[in-house]
């Protein structure tokens, strides 16, 4: 109500128009290549199967993301290039429109038509999601990598060498995809990503009902959008969710033969999170068993080496990226068989890395107890799923279900998974096919206190999400109006206030160094900043000099004019990954000290430093 009333809906609207707008240009573009190649539109898409507009809208990802590799790859990723980049479908669409045969037009409008085509139901159970995904971004995760890769791009005019940010050297399509979000403001972004999110949602929903004939379609859905996880990876800006589309639509055109097709969306989920060789795996392996039951293996194997060599080929551009700045084309993996460029990188942070990983399976009972920790534990941020999967699908048995392929592709991708991740939230896409399960097991109760059960938990889902994210962003400061926007942003992000500071006071164009803080979404400025896992960005500088004279002359050497500093976090960082050693941390602290404070505040620690002097 609040939202509703107050002046932050006004906050919302431009920003939500131009993510809309954003949505807009990634289907003309994807539906220019889908008609180009000739995946016209199905003759059933009036019930809204995803090969259309969700298709056309990953093709549409695809292609961004490869325009700004290229673009940012020869450094020429300027305003004006992202200018034509939203401008440019304008053309195409009046091209297409006007198009004599209209089979081009054809395919743009129905399936458009054909996928916004549906109950009020279906737009209004987002509104609770939206609520979230429009406060200001201050997730940690976002502001520093997924939201903070692209920024880095974005402010340095293209592709830079990042020795001590090795978030940047991965696997980061999605992230590469959201340059001309960023671009667009700061709330476009997250946005955004909520509508990936409802079209994701929607185009199982899609799925379910082509490809198993699901006829209480809300009840699928009420089961998806209620996940604590489902709302906590639509609201925050994180690459868990896009995987899972394009995860999505691998799987659904493989079922529907178009194998070479869903090899380019397996390809992109890949480059996306890693992770997804995971699921692929399992479902090649399931699909093999499939095809040895039905004798058409010579056929598959075939299929096979062309599906991988697709596969292969749709990563060769991050492989080459990363090459070029690390010298290993899959950092941080297997570094030390590579003549790996990066000095700062080492067996010690990538056995950091893998202990913040962690896995969820110890031991047998581990396993055993695996069903109740889902349903009843938090397994990494936002990994809640609630008990809806544990009460409903135990009543497949009862119904004699015989489509299981997706079912066991589900659980033994969350099984395998969980031997080497603990966050759950990685395979958001088993949890969409096990709602579809409990949507199928739904339907073959007929009994009335299952029903009673069935919103009782979802009641019980909701409530949890919203303490959940309540927990995290305390939205209540921002709609209730006891915090302003920019009040708010601080108040959930403490080195905001310098970041605000350094925007409006420095020089345009002058390089910050960011210490002891990684989150640097919303500095305008170019910037080198390390990650957490990585040795302290100010270790080079400390390691060649000895007197606050040389490590100033070695900063200015490198350029960097200003120095953004959380003391905070630069000390809780040193104390849970050793970033520095003891005598480096220590010089490090009396070397700040000396510079000039141009602004600090003392309650949050957070300071900015002007390399080119000294205090008096």
């Amino acid at each position: 109500l609040n939202l509703v009333t107050s002046s932050y809906i006004l906050h919302i609207i431009l920003p939500l128009a131009k993510a809309l707008y954003l949505v807009l240009v990634l289907y003309i573009y994807g539906s220019i290549f889908m008609s180009l190649f000739g995946h016209k539109q199905n003759k059933n898409m009036e019930t809204g199967q995803p090969t259309g507009f969700s298709s056309a809208i990953a093709v549409g990802l695809i292609f961004t993301t490869f325009f700004f590799y290229l673009v940012s790859l020869f450094k020429i990723l300027s305003h004006w290039v992202l200018i034509l980049f939203y401008l440019a479908p304008l053309f195409f669409l009046l091209f297409i429109l006007k198009n004599k045969d209209r089979k081009s037009s054809l395919y743009f409008i129905e399936n458009l038509r054909a996928f916004l085509k549906r109950p009020a139901f279906e737009y209004l159970i987002f509104i609770f999601p939206l609520i979230y995904a429009s406060l200001p971004p201050s997730f940690y995760d976002s502001l520093a990598y997924h939201l903070g890769i692209p920024n880095l791009y974005l402010q340095n005019g293209g592709f830079i060498a990042t020795p001590q940010f090795f978030y940047a050297n991965t696997f980061i399509y999605y992230e590469i995809s959201l340059i001309p979000a960023v671009f667009a403001g700061d709330l476009v972004p997250r946005l955004f990503h909520m509508l990936m999110g409802v079209i994701l949602i929607l185009s199982a929903l899609d799925f379910a009902v082509d490809h198993f004939k699901i006829n209480k379609r809300h009840i699928l859905l009420l089961t998806i959008v209620s996940m604590p996880m489902s709302i906590f990876l639509i609201t925050a800006v994180k690459n868990d969710l896009p995987s899972a589309l394009f995860v999505l639509l691998g799987v659904y055109h493989f079922l529907k033969d178009k194998k070479y097709l869903s090899a380019l969306f397996w390809g992109f989920s890949i480059g996306i999170k890693y992770t997804n060789c995971i699921p692929l795996a399992v479902f090649l392996l399931l699909y093999f068993i499939k095809s040895i039951r039905e004798k058409h293996l010579p056929t598959y194997l075939k299929q096979l080496v062309i599906i991988g060599l697709i596969i292969i080929a749709i990563l060769v551009p991050l492989t080459v990226k990363n090459y070029m700045f690390t010298g290993n084309p899959i950092f941080p993996f297997f570094h030390h068989y590579f003549d790996n460029k990066i000095q700062y990188w080492d067996a010690t942070r990538f056995t950091l890395l893998e202990q913040d990983a962690k896995k969820l399976f110890h031991s047998f009972t581990d396993v055993l107890k695996f069903p109740l920790s889902l349903s009843f534990e938090e397994l990494g941020s936002g990994g809640i799923v609630g008990p809806l999967f544990l009460m409903f699908l135990p009543f497949l048995v009862i119904k004699r279900e015989k489509r299981l392929l997706l079912l066991g592709f589900a659980l033994l991708t969350l099984l395998v998974g969980a031997n080497f991740k603990l966050s759950t939230r990685v395979w958001y896409i088993a949890f969409i096919f096990l709602s579809i399960y409990v949507a199928i097991a739904y339907e073959s109760i007929s009994q009335k206190v299952m029903t009673v059960l069935f919103f009782i938990i979802i009641g019980f889902n909701v409530l949890t999400a919203f303490g959940l994210h309540e927990n995290l962003y305390r939205s209540y400061n921002l709609f209730s109006g006891r915090l302003s926007v920019e009040e708010y942003k601080s108040f959930t992000f403490p080195t905001y206030q310098a970041i605000a500071f350094a925007n409006k006071e420095i020089p345009p164009g002058s390089c910050v160094l960011l210490v002891g803080e990684a989150r640097n979404y919303y500095l305008k400025h170019p910037f080198r900043v390390a990650s957490g896992y990585d040795y302290s960005i100010l270790k080079k500088y400390l390691e060649k000099t000895s007197t606050v004279e040389e490590f100033i002359a070695a900063l200015k050497a490198d350029g960097i004019e200003y120095i953004i500093f959380n003391i905070f976090e630069f000390n809780q960082l040193q104390k849970s990954y050793q970033r520095l050693t003891e005598e480096e941390h220590k010089k490090a602290l009396a070397f700040l000290k000396v510079l000039t404070q141009v602004f600090r505040d003392e309650k949050d620690g957070v300071y900015v430093l002007q390399v080119g002097s000294r205090s008096s």
